[in-house]
This record gives structure tokens, sequence and C-alpha cells, in this order.
């Protein structure tokens, strides 16, 4: 796999991918990363980078724009940021310590107020390439709100819902729902639920792709899996103690390490909603990576049926030789991907849990990860500044490839062979009619 690495111009927390219909069924196909250096001391200024694709359908890109989130009288570590689209409008929540802003993105500039609002800046060296291929992004702030309520607090997930709705989670151990009303121009945000049953922060979030079922990660050591109709635990997985709690037909790694000292980091229901991975990870030692099946457990896709959930553990795999940090699944749920606090990345088959690759990419421990949403590629980041993307093929594509090659050699050598036999012949014949 090739790795492309982009330098930034300053620390990288997180990162999210960004997709935008544009002219001519042209897609805008990018991505946010948040970061900066907290205060105004350190004379970094906290904004989203925003990069895009060299070209369509690749695994190049480039930074393009900037978007301060420092205000006049406040900066504070931009940390966190999620996309998507709220009652059809293209969205992104921005993390600001304990605070979610909340943009609304376009690529086309709808009046001078909304220019004023914008506060985007484009690098240098890019700026007249970024109009000239209307790579040019406009962002309006539309709402901001207090998410996270502990002390010295942290916002550290979001997820956005097109339905009008943005989930978070963060230091106070509370998962939060949000409803956001965007009929008027500045958007109203009014909170609407709380989970609450995590005794640690909250440190990841997945959404069910067709069920109201939600699953959080947390430092506690557990991942809760919630009804969101009832609003009440539908099931709770305890850290991993060994080979307690899992059938005969599981085996868990023999330096798995005692629940006292894990933190779940991260979870994942696949695509089609049969599966859940989480990883578990101590502070110190190995992590486990772990295949949840929810296949047998009454999912119905009827919205007035009840919800009955039963995650049974089905693959239990050392996923690093020290704390994982981050969990990323693809679209297709054919690859699985962890950042590690070496800086690493391990690439994992996605239905047998099968090791694919493990490479080093960062200087610091992997603060951003994700899959995009319309193909194969990961894009991961560090606070060291860089940010890396590269595009996933399994093995087997890497030999198809090679035997294409191969037998395209062969073919063409074949009918060089012919063209060269049927040429002597003829040389051949004429020589014998010339001596006749």
């Amino acid at each position: 796999m090739k790795y492309n690495t982009t330098y930034l111009s300053v620390p990288i927390f997180d990162l999210d991918w960004l997709t935008l219909p544009i002219e001519n069924d042209n897609d805008y196909n990018g991505l946010l990363l948040s970061g900066g250096g907290g205060s105004t001391k350190s004379g970094v200024k906290n904004q989203i980078q925003i990069m895009r694709e060299t070209s369509k359908g690749g695994d190049k890109y480039e930074a393009v724009q900037q978007l301060e989130t420092d205000s006049d009288s406040n900066s504070r570590l931009c940390s966190g940021v999620s996309s998507g689209e709220i009652n059809s409008h293209s969205s992104i929540c921005v993390t600001i310590v304990n605070l979610c802003r909340i943009y609304k993105v376009s690529t086309k500039s709808n009046s001078n107020e909304e220019q004023n609002v914008n506060k985007t800046n484009n690098n240098d060296n890019n700026s007249s390439k970024s109009n000239n291929n209307n790579n040019q992004l406009y962002f309006t702030q539309v709402g901001e709100f207090v998410a996270d309520f502990a002390t010295e607090a942290s916002v550290n997930c979001s997820i956005i819902i097109p339905s009008g709705m943005i989930i978070t989670g963060g230091d106070d151990s509370i998962c939060r729902i949000w409803d956001v009303d965007t009929s008027n121009k500045n958007w109203e945000i009014t909170l609407s639920v709380e989970l609450k049953g995590h005794t640690g922060p909250i440190m990841a979030l997945s959404l069910h792709s067709a069920l109201p079922i939600l699953a959080t990660a947390s430092k506690d050591g557990s991942c809760k899996v919630w009804n969101l109709r009832t609003e009440q635990i539908l099931f709770n997985i305890p850290p991993l103690d060994g080979n307690a709690g899992l059938p005969s037909t599981v085996s868990s790694p023999s330096n798995t390490p005692t629940k006292n000292s894990i933190e779940c980091r991260g979870c994942a229901f696949t695509k089609n909603g049969t599966s859940l991975i989480t990883i578990q990870s101590p502070r110190r030692g190995s992590a486990s990576l772990i295949l949840w099946s929810f296949e047998d457990s009454g999912i119905s896709n009827d919205k007035n049926a009840s919800i009955e959930v039963n995650p049974v553990p089905i693959r239990v795999v050392v996923a690093s030789k020290v704390p994982a940090i981050k969990l990323a699944v693809s679209e297709d749920s054919d690859f699985i991907a962890v950042g590690i606090s070496d800086g690493s990345i391990s690439i994992f088959n996605g239905s047998t849990l099968k090791k694919i690759s493990t490479k080093i990419l960062f200087d610091l421990p992997v603060t951003g990860l994700k899959f995009s949403p319309v193909s194969n590629i990961l894009a991961a980041c560090s606070a060291d500044r860089k940010c890396v993307v590269t595009k996933i093929s399994t093995p087997y594509s890497t030999i198809f490839v090679l035997f294409f090659i191969i037998i395209s050699i062969l073919l063409v050598s074949f009918l060089l062979y012919i063209s060269f036999y049927t040429f002597s012949i003829h040389l051949n014949f004429t020589l014998k009619d010339k001596e006749l």
C-alpha cells in the first residue's frame, strides 16, 4: 500500500470526510482536520484545515483552505469535527473544548453577510488554484452550544443525524442527543435526551445503519448499546477479562489485560448492521480487537417491533502490543483500521480479523482515523502535523493484478511468436519461389 503524507501547519487532533454535490454531478470530496495550539500564547491559531483530492477517485489530497475557529476574545483548542446533513443542509459540527459550533457549508456564496461570517483563509500557494477549480467552500456559523459539563470538560465525539439531531459524548460520561431546528437563520439547538450509564469519559459513538440503536465506548472499559426509542440500555459489553464470558469457540489472547485496567476506546457497527466491532485497550500493554455478532439477536427492521440485542463475541485478536486509540471500519465492512499510541496504523480483514498490514506513520499517537464513505480510502492524522491518506486493497487484489500482468505478458509473447512464425514461413516460401 502507498501512503501519501501531507505536512500541515498545525497539530491535528481529529478528522472527518466531507462530500458535497456541485455542478455537473462532480461531487466535492474532501477532508476536514481540526487542530491548533490551544491558547493565544502558543502562537498557533485554532482552525479547521480543508483538504481536497487532487484527482477524481484518487488517494492524494492537498490543503486548500483554513477555517479559523478563534474569536476576537477567545482562543481555545479546536479538538474535533464531524460532518453530515441536517434537514438537507450540509453541515459540520466543530468541537471547541466543551462547545459544539455548527457551520452550514456551501460551494456558493449567497451574500456578503455570509462571506463575513466565514472567516476562511486560503493558503497562499493554493488560493488561485482553489478559485479556478471551484474548490472554495463557504462556512456560515448557525449555532453554538455547551455539550459537556464536567470540570475542565471536553467533547470527545459527535455524530450528525440527517433528520435534525446531533449526538455528543464527552468527559462527563453522559451521551446527549440534541434537536436542531433549522427554520431560522440562527439554528435553535435544544437538549432532547441524556443517556446516563457510563462512569468514565465517552470516547466513541456509532449509530446502527437501519435501527434506532446507538453504541457508546467509554474509558470505564464498557461499550453500551442503547435503544433510542426507550432511551434504555439494551446490552452492556463489559471489559474483557481473559476468557471470561466468551463462548468455547472463541479464544482470547493469553496476554489480555485484566478488566480493571481496560478502556474501551472505539466501537463501530458494520454497514449491514449484523456486527459490532470494539477495541478494548489498557493504559499499558496489549489491546484487543473484538468482533460481536448480532445475527441471532432478534433484530427486526419493523419500526413497531421490540428490539432485542444480545451480542455474541465470535472473534478476539491482539490488535497491538501497546494501547490502541482509534477504530475505523470501511463502508463495505471489508477492512478494519486501528490507530495505535506508537503512531502506527494496523489494517485487519473485516470478517476474519486477520491482520493485513502494520506501519508506523506518525511520530506521535494517532489522533484521527476515518474511512471514506464512498471508497476504501483511509485517512489518519496526528499531533505531529501530518495527515496520511492511503487506498486499502486486499492481498488477493494484488495477486489478481500480478496474475493479469503475467497472463498479458504471456499472451503478447504468444502473439509475437505466432507473428514471427508466420513471417518466417512466408519468407521461406518467397525464397523458394525465387529459386525456382
